[in-house]
């Protein structure tokens, strides 16, 4: 259920407008906006999922790791993975400098999948340990 429920958090980060620009979600519609940016970050999501988050989720299981922080600070190392992976695919690792990686005012979509994915990760945590302690759930 949590690898189903995790990734459809991603679209409402979207819905928050960037720092320093005054525009909203499509059409000034937060459902308009949610469809918008669902037809393409939902599969986005699912796929960082299958690249990054089941791996990571077997560490965390291997090592018993339970710890929320842990979960939010994976989540956004899995976004800044996500965000270079796209740099990668569109040419900008060549075109842009290297420090660029790593400042959000230089580029404002890795912040936003950062977000998203530390949201994302908290909700799967969220997800997994809800019901009562067994001895599968460690």
């Amino acid at each position: 259920m949590a690898f189903l429920a995790a990734p459809l958090v991603v679209p409402f980060v979207f819905l928050v407008p960037f720092p320093g620009r005054d525009d909203g979600p499509p059409s000034g519609s937060v459902l308009a906006g949610t469809l918008i940016y669902s037809l393409y970050a939902v599969p986005i999501g699912y796929v960082a999922e299958l690249l990054f988050g089941i791996p990571a989720w077997k560490v965390f299981r291997h090592y018993g790791i339970r710890s929320w922080l842990a979960f939010m600070v994976g989540g956004a190392l899995i976004g800044w993975l996500v965000n270079l992976s796209m740099e990668a695919l569109v040419g900008n690792l060549a075109s842009r400098p290297l420090m660029s990686l790593f400042n959000p005012l230089a580029n404002p979509y890795l912040s936003v999948c950062v977000v998203a994915a530390s949201n994302a990760a908290v909700l799967f945590r969220a997800i997994v340990f809800s019901g009562g302690q067994t001895g599968d759930s460690r």
